[in-house]
């Protein structure tokens, strides 16, 4: 089952979609945040209505609307500096919608904790100032590349491709692991994880 065909299984899949609003892409996107939720769901099983969930870079907000109606997180909450404005977002549960910079520094010393940090697709640098922080798990599929991707990277970058060589060398960075988002329909399919 493809993970777009596990999220429209889901008794919950309408009521995202409502909340949320139109998806400019939706097999892609859904695709993406599938694969973010079974990269944490485990922890927050495990223990139930412990976690807050903070989606970074958050656009439509799917992979914190999918965690908040499917996991038994505490809370959830989308920051983006862009934030959409749908109606749906008031109407759910344990769910807020937050406009803030993640250069902000004072942005991340305000989140309940234990916190559980996810980002679908942040452009370039903005991969690198979220695995930075040391403030709870995450997992984080980076998108498109920096101008300058570390040249440490050299013989992976010539073999794998650049995309490949960006995530390791964030990876190596932060003492995360990355891993290939099976079935994710993006080209950008890998998830740096940090904790977890």
């Amino acid at each position: 089952m493809t993970l777009v065909d596990q999220f429209l299984s889901l008794k919950c899949a309408p009521d995202v979609l409502a909340a949320c609003g139109g998806i400019h892409n939706p097999s892609k996107e859904i695709s993406e945040a599938m694969a973010l939720i079974k990269v944490i769901k485990g922890p927050i099983l495990r223990e139930p209505m412990k976690w807050h969930l903070v989606d970074l870079c958050a656009g439509n907000a799917l992979t914190s609307l999918i965690a908040v109606h499917l996991l038994p997180v505490a809370t959830a909450i989308a920051v983006d500096i862009k934030p959409k404005r749908q109606k749906g977002y008031m109407g759910v549960q344990r769910f807020d919608y937050l406009k803030a910079d993640i250069y902000d520094d004072f942005l991340w010393a305000g989140f309940l904790r234990p916190t559980i940090f996810v980002s679908a697709h942040p452009c370039g640098t903005l991969a690198k100032r979220i695995l930075f922080h040391d403030l709870g798990p995450m997992a984080v599929m980076p998108c498109c590349l920096p101008r300058h991707v570390p040249e440490t990277q050299g013989i992976v970058r010539k073999k794998l491709g650049r995309y490949v060589a960006w995530c390791l060398a964030l990876a190596n960075d932060c003492g995360g692991k990355v891993t290939e988002a099976a079935g994710c329909l993006s080209p950008c399919n890998l998830i740096v994880t940090k904790g977890l």
